[in-house]
């Protein structure tokens, strides 16, 4: 497992859904983030600086021009980079265990996995939009358009369980070189505490392990890290995402 290839991993899903929605990456004083409004996202910065402009930077996002909001991979001095973006007012919101499996000696073959599918109709990607939307974007909801052009552009894999003919968990992968990266993965609250998550992993790591995937990467929260640890994952990197406070948000016309 390779810190570098994680952070390849998110930086080139987020990149491939600005391409996708006609927003290609920026570079600002050192600086790359992605901006796709009229979406609400994803918008932030990503990837350490050697910038000195971070006062500039800083400037711009209240302004309202740049994203608040910058992902970073913990580097090994980062303590020097973290303090300087403090002085200009970003704190750190989140922390994500970066987590990794190698996926050629592992073994799925004795795991129940035949609720999961890929996502093959746009009925299923309505229902699998619905959960997504409302466990990871509620205060600010996506436009279905925006996760059905992703679905159309056959970059990425959309996954879901289903109950009783209803989608009720999903997660979408993305693939860079050998490594696939799982993003997304949530069920809806009347299906938690059944596995069903577990399930849809299970699914993604067999069809990638089919695909001679030899990694597979998520970004997990703090709180979710064991379920990963269960299937093999182990946590070898940190995330860390900074919010700058009281940038104002630029309007976003849906």
């Amino acid at each position: 497992m390779n810190k570098k290839n994680i952070e390849t991993n998110l930086y080139e899903f987020y990149r491939t859904l600005g391409a996708l929605h006609k927003k290609v990456p920026a570079i600002v004083h050192g600086a790359e983030y992605i901006d796709c409004e009229p979406f609400h996202w994803p918008r932030t910065f990503f990837g350490s600086s050697e910038t000195e402009e971070l006062g500039e930077i800083a400037k711009r996002i209240h302004e309202g021009i740049l994203p608040p909001q910058w992902i970073l991979l913990r580097p090994e001095n980062h303590e020097e980079f973290y303090s300087k973006l403090e002085l200009e007012g970003f704190r750190k919101m989140m922390v994500w265990p970066g987590m990794g499996l190698e996926l050629e000696q592992a073994d799925f073959s004795n795991h129940n996995t035949e609720s999961v599918k890929l996502i093959e109709h746009e009925a299923e990607l309505e229902q699998w939009f619905d959960i997504v939307n409302t466990i990871f974007f509620g205060r600010e909801p996506m436009e279905y358009d925006f996760f059905k052009t992703c679905w159309e552009s056959g970059l990425f894999n959309f996954y879901g369980a289903k109950v009783d003919d209803e989608i009720v968990a999903t997660a979408m992968t993305f693939k860079s070189n050998s490594d696939i990266g799982i993003y997304m993965v949530a069920t809806s609250d009347a299906h938690r505490r059944k596995g069903l998550a577990r399930q849809v992993t299970l699914q993604i790591l067999k069809d990638a392990k089919a695909n001679d995937c030899k990694n597979a990467y998520l970004q997990a929260t703090a709180m979710g890290a064991y379920v990963y640890e269960d299937l093999g994952f182990k946590s070898f990197c940190t995330f860390d995402i900074y919010w700058l406070l009281g940038a104002v948000q630029k309007k976003i016309e849906a």
